[in-house]
């Protein structure tokens, strides 16, 4: 047993001898060898002009840069477009120069334009037909138009590129060099760039931008639903809110005397300040495109004038189509010269009443611009003169010239201020109008005469608590019959010296 174990050990110890010398005469000198550098031998193009780029595909010319570019101009199934550079460097779109676009959406043009690194290059061309590189007429009658464009170095030289059918797998589109027999095939990134609508890369815009801190100085705003006025608001400068406006920023224009809802008003301007269009569809607005859209004759405009500070005072217009089926509104801008499509949340002002745009009370002016007075009604009749401001105010009784208190009269002015419209009148306009024209109907006329107009008030009970208003003539408000009541009241209590309080109902 001993042996047999000497003998195992001889054995193993002669293999591993054997072991070693292999590892050092065969096998070391195989791993030290260098590897030898692989060498393959350049493509050669094969037409002029042909660039070899990227993991040895052809460019079908060199590639050229964005500060290299003085223009690209496109031809697609949409239309077509150029971006060009103005004096100042910048790139403009041709016709469009105010126009804003996409700047990454801009750059990816650029790179398809400029780097036609191609994914392979036909070997035998049959035709330019079969690859839809010229027009085609089809046997149905219908034509295929290739797409190209043409890129413009800032030394003058020209690219001309034809795009043609997709390929049957959807991975790419035959081209052509214009001069070339060549038919080469590029990547799938045309379909977002060369072939897509400038619309694609258009910042759809519809109103002049404005920022946070000037976006309320918006004037002469007009609403208007088909050819009728629905509101027209002013901007009260700082002149006037010095004056008879002290406590308004605003103004209604049309209807006349109304005071406009500062928070209503605000979150409509905010909507054109601070929102962007979902989408502008159309870059270039004209008869055909306004008929399509539903624009020719719309359902709603808009008007206003903004004083940009490095523009001076700008003057915006855009007419709006009704709802469409996804609840939008198509909306032409005249200054961008776009049709875009804006939020129907966003845009549900639209579909406001009056009473949305109007402030509550009937009536809000500083009482030193006030002249007169007067309250008339079945049971009291005065008229009160004012003259002088603040602590040199002078109220006189037109009947008998009598100087009622100030402090008392100021509850009463109050009194006015606070008065206030409920809500809208459950009436047509021929109940309105019956209810008006019978004079014995009439609970009060209030006549107010500022420095700068006359506000005529009249109010007719309709039901024990509600009184119909109207503001010169026309109306679609309530107030409360208490409140009217409570003028009345009032105004005879100073006849009497009796106070006033102006935050009592009666």
């Amino acid at each position: 047993m001993l042996k047999k174990q000497k003998v195992l050990i001889v054995v193993l110890t002669v293999l591993f001898a054997v072991m070693i010398a292999a590892y050092f005469v065969v096998v070391r000198p195989i791993i030290e060898q260098e590897e030898p550098v692989q060498t393959a031998a350049p493509v050669e193009t094969e037409a002029a002009g042909e660039v070899v780029g990227q993991n040895d595909r052809i460019l079908m010319f060199a590639h050229t840069e964005k500060e290299n570019i003085r223009s690209i101009e496109v031809h697609n199934q949409h239309g077509s477009y150029t971006f060009y550079r103005d004096a100042n460097g910048d790139f403009r779109i041709k016709g469009f120069e105010s126009t804003a676009y996409d700047q990454e959406l801009f750059s990816s043009l650029i790179v398809s334009a400029g780097y036609t690194l191609s994914m392979a290059k036909v070997d035998k061309v049959v035709s330019m037909e079969e690859y839809g590189l010229v027009r085609v007429t089809n046997e149905d009658g219908s034509v295929w138009e290739p797409s190209w464009y043409k890129l413009t170095t800032t030394d003058g030289t020209e690219h001309t590129v034809t795009i043609g059918y997709p390929l049957i797998t959807g991975g790419g589109y035959y081209a052509k060099y214009a001069g070339r027999n060549e038919v080469y095939v590029l990547n799938t990134d045309l379909a977002n760039t060369i072939l897509a609508p400038i619309e694609d890369m258009v910042t759809p815009m519809v109103f002049w931008p404005m920022a946070m801190n000037t976006y309320y100085m918006v004037d002469n705003f007009i609403f208007a639903e088909g050819e009728e006025i629905r509101v027209a608001i002013g901007y009260n400068s700082e002149e006037e809110r010095a004056g008879e406006y002290s406590m308004q920023v605003y103004r209604m224009l049309q209807p006349a005397g109304y005071n406009v809802s500062s928070t209503g008003y605000d979150s409509v301007l905010q909507v054109f300040y601070s929102t962007t269009p979902l989408a502008c569809l159309e870059l270039g607005v004209t008869d055909e495109l306004l008929e399509e859209y539903g624009l020719a004759e719309p359902k709603y405009s808009i008007y206003f004038e903004f004083p940009d500070p490095d523009n001076g005072l700008i003057q915006n217009f855009a007419l709006i189509s009704e709802r469409n089926a996804s609840g939008n509104y198509y909306v032409a801008s005249s200054l961008f010269d776009q049709i875009v499509e804006v939020s129907g949340t966003d845009w549900d002002f639209l579909t406001w009443s009056f009473i949305d745009w109007v402030d509550a009370p009937i009536f809000q002016r500083n009482i030193d611009y006030v002249q007169e007075i007067r309250v008339e009604s079945p049971n009291f009749s005065e008229t009160y003169l004012l003259e002088g401001e603040k602590q040199e105010l002078v109220v006189t009784q037109k009947s008998n010239g009598r100087n009622p208190e100030v402090s008392n009269f100021r509850q009463f002015y109050k009194t006015l201020l606070i008065a206030s419209i409920e809500g809208d009148v459950p009436m047509t306009e021929e109940e309105m109008a019956a209810l008006a024209a019978d004079p014995a109907n009439c609970q009060l006329t209030l006549t107010i005469v500022t420095d700068s107009t006359e506000l005529v008030y009249r109010f007719y009970p309709y039901t024990e608590r509600r009184s119909y208003m109207t503001l010169n003539g026309e109306g679609q408000f309530y107030v409360l019959r208490s409140m009217v009541d409570k003028i009345i009241a009032d105004a005879d209590r100073i006849t009497r010296d009796e106070p006033v309080d102006s935050t009592t109902k009666y």
